[in-house]
């Protein structure tokens, strides 16, 4: 009986047992193959985010985009470099995932402070907060004030949208579907944020 049957969601990157993620380091043809299987929706709906929110959408940038980014991961052995004790390997890859569309689409001026709050992904998912590698302490210590003003709001709604999407990495596609509200109006509450957040920034900036 298939999943769709018995009402249960289709198998997820997360749900690869260590042997299978092994097999996707060692390049094996079959655990690579149902790896990309399960990697290709969520590429996707980064790639569409991207492209949207940069005003380049079209079905045929999306499908590149999706393309450019699986290649990249497997290039650079994206997996090998994962350690489980900073969260998932979902969350992991979408970050990697979102780093390198904003590489490919938007001039580094234009990403600073969205190369920020991308690599805060991986601290905020983590149970055990740990800092990324790649992410300044000053850079640590100004996202973090940002999350405390985020996440102080008093609309609930804002502060759930912006723990969806900025400390758990979910796209807009999959808020839209957990939350049951029309895709359209998450990216432009994302947007919003975004415009929020950058304000904020600055403001603490000049503090």
């Amino acid at each position: 009986m298939s999943d769709e049957k018995i009402g249960k969601n289709p198998p997820t990157v997360d749900d690869l047992t260590p042997q299978e993620i092994q097999g996707v380091i060692r390049r094996d043809r079959k655990h690579l193959a149902e790896f990309c299987r399960r990697l290709i929706p969520i590429y996707r709906a980064i790639a569409r985010s991207r492209l949207v929110a940069t005003s380049q959408h079209s079905h045929a940038k999306e499908e590149d985009l999706c393309q450019s980014l699986m290649e990249a991961t497997l290039r650079e052995e994206t997996v090998r470099k994962w350690n489980p004790e900073l969260g998932q390997l979902s969350t992991f890859l979408r970050v990697f995932a979102k780093r390198r569309a904003l590489d490919l689409l938007m001039g580094k001026a234009d990403r600073s402070c969205e190369k920020l709050m991308e690599e805060a992904d991986l601290v905020a998912a983590s149970d055990k907060q740990k800092p990324a590698p790649s992410m300044a302490p000053e850079d640590l210590m100004l996202w973090r004030q940002l999350q405390r003003e985020a996440l102080a709001n008093p609309n609930p709604q804002y502060v759930e949208l912006f723990r969806l999407h900025f400390l758990q990495g979910y796209s807009p596609e999959e808020i839209a579907e957990r939350i049951g509200e029309d895709v359209q109006n998450i990216y432009k509450r994302i947007q919003r944020m975004r415009k929020d957040i950058l304000s904020l920034r600055d403001r603490l900036l000049q503090k």
